[in-house]
């Protein structure tokens, strides 16, 4: 279907041309929106007329527009995202509508996607004369902390270097090599609600030579602009500059602020549906079974086909580009009702009978665009049999089969309905925890089925006491952000996931054809990084990158602390590691095995590393494994597919003995006594 869909863009795009967008941020000519993200789309329209939000200002106030100056008396001001003038036009001439699709209710920008700048008059290159030179790349983070750093990234209130990453866009291939943006990536989870310095100094272009400031920025550093809040907000931005180290005079060749969206804007629509919800089906919603099969597979003794109810938060239970949550004046999800959803539980043989092991309650996550039935995979049953565990799986609304389509016409027609995406997945968030909450022991409203719990007169050694969640691929990834608002599961495996989705989808064969689409209708790749961050402001809602600061300290209201173990593979063609190493440093507290595999000459950054005898107590822990994969490529474009390793880690013993030990007892433990390499690929 992708395929289709993207012959047909394709060539409608090769006949149209864009018309040019109006209110541009000036310091970049080549891109309206550039650098982004950046304070220069933050107002407030309480301001009044001729004045903005001052976001450089201790406690921000409007100020004047032309000399930068607070209004007196003071007027608070909270800044809102305002981009609407400025998003990509596609090569059909068609607009984004920023308002109806949700972006102008944002106080700030993402705090886990990247930061984007262009250079029209300069060509940059990957190598040792250019990026390379002095800039900081994935495999060594640690030097974006130095102070010959091309590039800076600071906390503003603190004045901080934050670690991070650079890497020119080559989702383009070997087109367009002139308008190749600069991506400068975070380590980790920004802080919410923060605002930050970006500054680029002695950066170097293709040739070698240094690249040429911006007209428009190098007035502000000669300190020739006429006065307005633009020159106020430098002089604070060029002051922790000086303080930072960074010399403003002729080597800086851009900077600017940007403010991270605040804890509030990203969480609550999520929170607040959870919230409702197990208030409503304190024991789980009501239901009914629509099938049980017995004597299912070699492993389990019983399949259990369902249909529940949980509370409804859309304004359609049915998927499609108009679904959307139905929010209060707040900007929080109502109640609508109640809709139908399907789950599935699957018995292993080994927690039947009177004399068999207590069963662990186990909810599994599916792939992308997949649905519930992935569990029925022949390697869960065996875990299943082999551990005591009870799986049980629910649909990942939004990015499951049924929505494929949805998703696919949206990208073709008009994305301003990209809002469904993270409406969608925030629905089938809860009813992926409605399902846990009528497992929980002792009152699970399913526990109380007695004519499921027993088979053939033996009883199933089952009691909702042991919960724990895994999850692979998507259900990696919505397994991080489970894992983050959980009431019910402590202990969970993120398997082959990450985040944030603009860090994963350029790498993703997944997505070959999915930015075909894209591409077809933006051929600008200036345009195609910027949807790819600003559909990312959006899906921080629903996706980790909005809350995995909070999954295991820094807990939201009425969560417990969670440990989550992550599992990547080298080679992974479908979710990149390098995602799920910025998932796992987001959690604020992650271990890793001295032993651990690497790419290339990778230098690990952001972990605390423990000796492969230690016994992992506290926090999380990420491991990754090795099977042989040829290394990826070092730019943002898929590894082989041939020689995928993502559906590898979740079928080695060692990783699932590792995982079974994590639940059962708390412990991460190293059971490849050593490098996870080449361990058991001769299972598959």
């Amino acid at each position: 279907m992708w395929q289709r869909l993207a012959s047909v863009v394709c060539v409608g795009g090769l006949v149209a041309a864009a018309r040019a967008q109006t209110n541009c941020d000036p310091l970049v000519s080549s891109s309206c929106l550039y650098p982004f993200p950046s304070d220069f789309w933050l107002s407030h329209s309480a301001c009044g007329q001729g004045k903005r939000c001052g976001t450089w200002l201790p406690q921000q106030q409007c100020v004047d527009e032309v000399t930068g100056a607070p209004a007196e008396p003071a007027v608070p001001c909270q800044a809102r995202v305002n981009i609407s003038s400025a998003l990509p036009l596609d090569n059909f001439d068609h607009p984004i509508d920023a308002l109806s699709g949700g972006w102008d209710n944002l106080d700030g920008f993402s705090p886990s996607s990247f930061l984007q700048v262009h250079f029209p008059n300069d060509r940059l290159a990957d190598s040792d004369i250019s990026i390379n030179k002095n800039s900081p790349r994935f495999w060594n983070i640690a030097s974006s902390l130095e102070t010959s750093s091309s590039t800076v990234l600071l906390d503003a209130a603190t004045g901080e270097r934050v670690p991070h990453w650079v890497e020119l866009d080559h989702s383009f291939g070997d087109r367009h090599p002139d308008r190749r943006p600069l991506l400068i990536w975070p380590s980790h989870r920004l802080k919410s609600g923060t605002r930050y310095i970006v500054a680029i100094h002695n950066l170097h272009n293709a040739t070698g030579g240094v690249v040429s400031t911006p007209t428009a920025f190098k007035e502000y550093v000669t300190g020739t602009a006429p006065p307005s809040w633009r020159k106020a907000a430098y002089k604070d931005i060029f002051g922790k500059l000086e303080k930072a180290g960074v010399a403003v005079d002729s080597t800086l060749q851009l900077a600017w602020d940007f403010t991270t969206a605040s804890r509030t804007a990203l969480t609550s629509r999520l929170l607040t549906a959870r919230n409702d919800a197990l208030g409503r089906n304190p024991i789980g919603p009501q239901y009914h079974i629509t099938g049980i099969k017995d004597n299912f597979t070699e492993h389990i003794a019983r399949r259990i086909e369902g249909m529940m109810y949980p509370p409804l938060y859309l304004n359609q239970a049915a998927p499609g580009k108009s679904a959307r949550l139905v929010l209060d004046a707040d900007g929080n999800p109502v109640y609508q009702g109640t809709m139908r959803a399907t789950f599935e539980i699957l018995i292993p043989r080994s927690v039947v009978g009177a004399n068999a092991k207590p069963a662990r309650v186990v909810q599994y996550g599916h792939g992308l665009f997949g649905d519930k039935s992935e569990v029925e995979t022949g390697y869960l049953g065996e875990d299943a049999d082999r551990y005591g565990y009870i799986l049980i799986a629910s649909d990942w609304l939004g990015l499951a089969a049924l929505d494929e389509a949805f998703v696919a016409d949206m990208m073709v027609t008009d994305m301003s309905d990209f809002r469904m995406v993270p409406d969608r997945c925030t629905q089938g968030m809860v009813n992926a925890l409605m399902l846990m909450r009528m497992m929980k022991g002792p009152e699970g409203i399913l526990l109380k089925d007695k004519k499921l719990w027993e088979i053939d007169n033996e009883p199933v050694r089952v009691d909702g006491t042991d919960r724990s969640y895994f999850g692979n691929s998507q259900g990696g990834i919505m397994g991080a952000l489970y894992m983050s608002v959980s009431t019910d599961v402590e202990r969970g495996l993120v398997g082959v996931g990450g985040s944030p989705y603009s860090l994963l989808l350029p790498r993703s064969e997944d997505f070959t054809a999915f930015g075909d689409v894209i591409k077809g209708r933006y051929s600008d790749p200036l345009s195609v990084t910027t949807l790819l961050s600003i559909f990312q402001m959006l899906w921080d809602r629903a996706e980790p990158g909005g809350f995995i600061d909070g999954v295991t300290s820094n807990n939201f209201p009425d969560t417990p602390s969670h440990r989550v173990l992550f599992h990547y593979g080298l080679g992974d063609a479908q979710v990149t590691w390098l995602g799920c190493q910025m998932l796992a440093r987001g959690t604020g507290q992650i271990s890793m095995f001295k032993s651990n595999v690497r790419e290339g000459n990778e230098s690990f950054f952001g972990f605390n590393m423990v000796e492969d005898t230690a016994s992992i107590t506290e926090g999380n822990a990420i491991v990754g494994f090795d099977f042989g994969a040829p290394t990826v490529p070092f730019v943002n474009v898929p590894a082989q597919k041939s020689t995928d390793a993502h559906e590898k880690p979740r079928r080695d013993r060692h990783a699932q003995d590792m995982m079974d030990t994590f639940f059962v007892t708390g412990e991460i433990l190293n059971t490849c006594h050593g490098p996870c390499r080449n361990v058991t690929a001769d299972q598959l």
